[in-house]
């Protein structure tokens, strides 16, 4: 994972597996990552060139966690009794659960991943939206409400960048300045978090 700024890169960590949301880069840019990675273990080289990679539009990953976000994000163990996944164009699932799946506590609570594309960000917010509300499942509690909750935030859907009640970041400055301006959100965002005891506290409305 880096950042990258006036053709300088600034590494934040290097892991020797894929990431969990290398999904969005393969919407992105139509390329099989696991693919490539068996491709380079084989050959030792890989079958890519730079201009071979061409991005393209928008896209957006929600990783539904088997988690209650109204307390604090505790786990939510449980077994699935209805389990129906959504489905449709430029939307992509991840995961392996069904109707009857145990969820136990003992490992990550993340169960599924939804990773949906669109020509800009607003189309692919009303596609997320679109897809996390086919999205049923009962038994446990996941995190689709709260997903649901961020991304029907207007804030979000005007492209405002703030973090809570701050409102330090400007919009107009991101297309300027977005590294530095995501970085001072993340920050402004943490310290406020660590005032709130709850996130019942936030702006955000419990339950859902």
């Amino acid at each position: 994972e880096f950042i990258y700024e006036k053709g300088k890169f600034y590494f934040l960590e290097m892991n020797t597996r894929v990431q969990v949301e290398h999904p969005v880069t393969e919407v992105q840019t139509g390329i099989d990552i696991v693919k490539e990675q068996l491709w380079i273990a084989f050959t030792g080289n890989t079958a890519l060139k730079q201009s071979d990679i061409d991005p393209r539009g928008h896209s957006i990953e929600c990783r539904i966690n088997a988690e209650n976000p109204a307390l604090d994000f505790q786990p939510s163990p449980g077994t699935i009794t209805v389990c129906h996944q959504p489905s449709g164009f430029r939307t992509r699932v991840d995961g392996s659960i069904f109707q009857g799946c145990r969820i136990t506590p003992y490992y990550d609570s993340l169960i599924a991943k939804v990773i949906c594309k669109g020509r800009n960000r607003t189309e692919a917010i009303q596609r997320t939206l679109r897809s996390l509300d086919e999205f049923v499942l009962e038994g446990i509690t996941t995190t689709i409400g709260l997903h649901k909750k961020i991304l029907n935030h207007q804030k979000k859907k005007a492209l405002h960048l703030l973090a809570c009640d701050h409102k330090t970041v400007k919009s107009r400055q991101l297309q300027k300045y977005p590294v530095k301006l995501a970085i001072k959100a993340l920050i402004l965002l943490f310290e406020h978090s660590q005032r709130c005891t709850s996130l019942k506290r936030l702006k955000l409305k419990f339950p859902f």
